[in-house]
């Protein structure tokens, strides 16, 4: 089983509240007090249910309802009951909000008691995703969509509380319900600009993609391309020295066939760093593929200049040069004076060529895709007897 964090409890510092004393009121409020210091949580609730149908406007009773509620889900909680969590934080929710708007008496403790419940529903989330870490398998599943649920009546309490969204996502993670966990971690990043979060976006986003264009979804690949593409732009933001990101991007705008757009970028990080190996592979593999041949070159060279045994910097030095030839020896041949180059010029590009996929047959002396197209140059350079030699060998490994 891949590896997944213990997530943290977070510490519940509140205390609840009991009522201390009696005030003048209806028989089902001192009803209600009283078995409030009982503890009888079904029948205080009963008896102060009749009490706000009786006079909606009572905000101490809407008060003392929602206290009441959050004991229950409380004691739910111990329990295990988590459906029961949920409605009863649900009506805590409601009676609270009654009591608001019948009067601000209480808002500041509601705060507090609301805050109480967020940090037990919290908990028992975290709780029982720790148990899924540790479970038989056919028991994981079961206690992680109990942790989501736990996490989702901890985010109705304070929507704007970043740990639920974080952990719920975690959970859904681990049952490899992708879909489902980005939701979440979009809400989060509306929250907060978290870098775990954003982080996370953006893998589940170019895992989503890659799988979708391994499946042939060519559409949904580039939509979840495209999104793993803007949030790095936003981690850029934040991070804009990181080669991380820069490299991700460039790769994302080559995905999404928009290598022109990835220039700038690597254009950007050679000026603050000549000698980094990927920035100058990179470039190169971007002007390529843009038809720029000539100016890819000096990329593959310097990336080579710092690793010498760099196989697709040679690779692609090798093919770069061969394509120089191949369109230099068309226009020789090409009945076009204009275009007619009669000196035959190709011959040094392809000689160039044979230079890298030599040395590339000497790193990779077993791959016949690497003799056969070092054979490939050899005869376009008129290195026949040379050329004979590396298809002998193109083949003999391939019978092996």
């Amino acid at each position: 089983m891949k590896n997944l964090p213990i997530i943290t409890p977070i510490a519940v510092v509140w205390t609840f509240l009991m009522v201390t004393g009696f005030q003048c009121g209806s028989a089902e409020s001192t009803s209600a007090k009283l078995y409030m210091q009982r503890e009888e949580w079904d029948a205080a609730e009963t008896a102060l249910l009749k009490e706000v149908e009786n006079n909606p406007a009572n905000g101490e009773a809407w008060h003392n309802l929602g206290q009441v509620r959050l004991r229950k889900g409380e004691k739910a909680i111990d329990a295990k009951n988590y459906a029961q969590v949920k409605t009863d934080f649900e009506n805590m929710a409601y009676s609270f909000a009654k009591s608001s708007a019948a009067t601000p008496e209480y808002d500041e403790q509601i705060r507090t008691e609301k805050l109480f419940a967020w940090q037990k529903s919290l908990n028992a989330g975290v709780e029982l995703f720790n148990q899924s870490v540790k479970a038989p398998e056919d028991q994981r599943t079961a206690l992680r969509a109990q942790a989501v649920q736990m996490y989702d009546v901890a985010i109705a309490l304070i929507p704007d509380s970043l740990l639920p969204y974080k952990n719920a996502s975690i959970a859904l993670q681990a049952e490899k319900l992708i879909d489902r966990a980005v939701p979440y971690l979009q809400k989060a990043r509306k929250i907060s600009p978290d870098p775990d979060v954003l982080n996370t976006l953006i893998a589940i986003h170019m895992e989503l993609g890659d799988d979708l264009k391994a499946r042939s979804d060519t559409a949904g690949a580039s939509r979840n391309y495209s999104l793993a593409l803007q949030e790095l732009t936003e981690a850029r933001a934040l991070s804009p020295e990181d080669p991380d990101i820069i490299n991700a991007m460039i790769d994302l705008y080559l995905n999404l066939d928009r290598a022109s757009e990835a220039v700038p970028l690597m254009e950007e990080g050679l000026k603050k760093d000549p000698k980094n190996r990927d920035y100058q592979y990179n470039l190169g593999v971007l002007l390529m593929r843009s038809g720029k041949l000539h100016e890819a070159l000096p990329h593959f060279d310097a990336a080579l200049e710092v690793d010498p045994v760099y196989v697709f910097a040679l690779q692609n030095a090798g093919s770069a040069n061969f394509q120089i030839a191949d369109q230099m020896k068309r226009a020789s041949q090409s009945d076009d004076p204009k275009a007619k180059n009669n000196d035959k010029a190709y011959l040094e590009y392809f000689k160039k060529a044979v230079g890298y996929f030599k040395k590339l047959t000497e790193l990779k002396p077993a791959d016949p895709d690497a003799w056969e197209i070092l054979g490939s140059a050899y005869a376009n350079s008129g290195m026949l007897k040379e050329a004979e030699a590396a298809i002998t060998k193109a083949d003999e490994l391939r019978k092996k």
